[in-house]
């Protein structure tokens, strides 16, 4: 609703806890980073800079930055943990969502959090990680970062656009995301992969590389799944 547009928290149980629990919050976040924080966080590099990224989105948003997940204790901007299965709603109302430094660097490295994200149908930044711009388009469908200084810049950016332009770049995120990237489309291809093989060995075939669809629409799939297929048996 108009209520709520241009503003960014994040999901908690039911549609009308959500609004309740969340209902003086909404009125002043506009960017959010959700993400666990473990005892170990500090032992790891990917940890520490997750870390330093949140005192510096507290340091230069303060109130208009909200940081969800466990373990956060003590942060100004801390509201607490989230439920997993709840995190698309209060992202829907928000203005901007950020993610943090990945776990790993490997190619095409992504968890599911920001498909969800993108889902919501809010704009939504994240950390580069090699060739992951082959799978979603950069700047058309999500934002990316290299470092904090990138992350700020393009922040600051986004929240320089107007209302309708906030609006117009999550709703063709989402509708990418729902078109493409939904946990249907996954379990359908693999389920495509498998048939495909087996047809090649009932008839004592090697399977050829399958079709993969996850690809951008501009990427030329035949040739990236150079990098995307390894160890291929058929």
């Amino acid at each position: 609703t108009d209520k709520y547009a241009g503003y960014l928290c994040y999901k908690y149980a039911s549609d009308d806890e959500i609004i309740k629990h969340f209902s003086d919050l909404i009125d002043q976040l506009k960017i959010y980073f959700i993400k666990g924080r473990n005892p170990f966080t500090p032992l790891s590099l990917a940890g520490r800079r997750r870390e330093a990224m949140v005192y510096r989105l507290e340091k230069r948003y303060g109130k208009r930055f909200g940081l969800f997940g466990r373990g956060w204790e003590g942060h100004s901007s801390w509201h607490g943990p989230i439920p997993f299965e709840s995190q698309h709603l209060v992202a829907s109302r928000s203005a901007l969502q950020v993610g943090g430094y990945p776990a790993s660097y490997a190619q095409y490295y992504l968890s599911d959090r920001p498909f969800i994200s993108m889902a919501s149908g809010v704009p939504f930044l994240d950390c580069q990680v090699d060739r992951v711009d082959r799978l979603v388009t950069p700047e058309r469908h999500w934002r990316l970062y290299s470092d904090i200084g990138s992350m700020l810049t393009k922040i600051d950016e986004c929240l320089n656009w107007s209302r309708t332009e906030l609006k117009a770049f999550g709703e063709r995120a989402r509708d990418c995301m729902m078109k493409r990237h939904t946990h249907y489309h996954r379990m359908l291809e693999m389920m495509n992969i498998i048939k495909h093989i087996k047809d090649h060995r009932m008839h004592g075939k090697k399977a050829p590389l399958p079709s993969l669809d996850f690809f951008s629409e501009d990427i030329d799939s035949v040739q990236e799944q150079a990098y995307a297929i390894r160890n291929w048996k058929g």
